[in-house]
């Protein structure tokens, strides 16, 4: 009967895919970062923005409630 991954090879696996997901998450905070940089320079959006809902949202002085 053929056994399963090592658990070597599971540990490494689940690694992986940590590692992948780090990867993403902080390419999608690069691209958010980027995009505010962007609007607040020159107050406009790289991209255009068709419904008003999706608009950047200005910032809030004070604290968050």
């Amino acid at each position: 009967m053929a056994e399963g991954p090592s658990q070597h090879s599971t540990d490494l696996i689940d690694r992986a895919a940590f590692l992948r997901g780090r990867y993403l998450t902080s390419y999608a905070q690069c691209e958010f970062l980027l995009a505010d940089l962007s609007f607040r320079v020159d107050n406009r959006f790289r991209y255009a923005l068709e419904s008003g809902s999706m608009r950047p949202k200005p910032w809030r002085k004070g604290p968050a409630r």
